[in-house]
């Protein structure tokens, strides 16, 4: 699952998908393993910035999906 990032103060437009977050499953017989990627905030102004708040919230957006996953 891909999801496209933009917020409206950025200088530039993005095309669709350059700056996003990729979530991938990847199967690992008795387990499953989530991996996302971030984008390239390289793009915009501040970028860094964008990206060690991305970096902090895909770290805890991991943890919630593990939790919900292992609570089914």
């Amino acid at each position: 699952m891909k999801i496209a990032l933009y917020v409206s103060k950025w200088e530039i437009v993005p095309k669709e998908g350059e700056i996003a977050y990729l979530y991938q499953l990847e199967d690992r017989g008795s387990s499953t393993l989530l991996k996302i990627e971030i984008g390239d905030f390289s793009l915009i102004k501040d970028g860094q910035m964008y990206y060690d708040a991305s970096v902090e919230f895909a770290s805890e957006a991991k943890k919630m999906i593990k939790d919900l996953a292992e609570s089914l």
